[in-house]
């Protein structure tokens, strides 16, 4: 049977250090035929334009604050995404 569109959008992996990453679940998602995206923003790496297509996202740790942005500028869109996201789920 075809998979419902759900399943076809893309779950996106968000880095903030080299050497955290998804391990097992990415292994899980591939294995399953789901598309992946990672995003390495410690490297300058930029979140998508547009969230239309993604379905999750995995945002991993690191050693940084979520208070830390002014060390760490790519956590600023990752909270403006989750704000957002926050404020349209909470206006249903």
């Amino acid at each position: 049977s075809p998979k419902p569109p759900c399943m076809n959008k893309t779950v996106l992996i968000l880095k903030h250090v080299p050497n955290e990453d998804a391990g097992t679940l990415k292994d899980f998602l591939r294995e399953n035929g789901t598309p992946l995206r990672t995003e390495d923003l410690y490297d300058g790496q930029a979140l998508p334009d547009s969230l239309r297509e993604v379905r999750a996202a995995v945002i991993m740790g690191g050693p940084m604050n979520v208070y830390e942005e002014i060390k760490f500028p790519f956590l600023s869109p990752i909270h403006r995404i989750l704000l957002l996201r926050f404020r349209l789920d909470t206006k249903r």
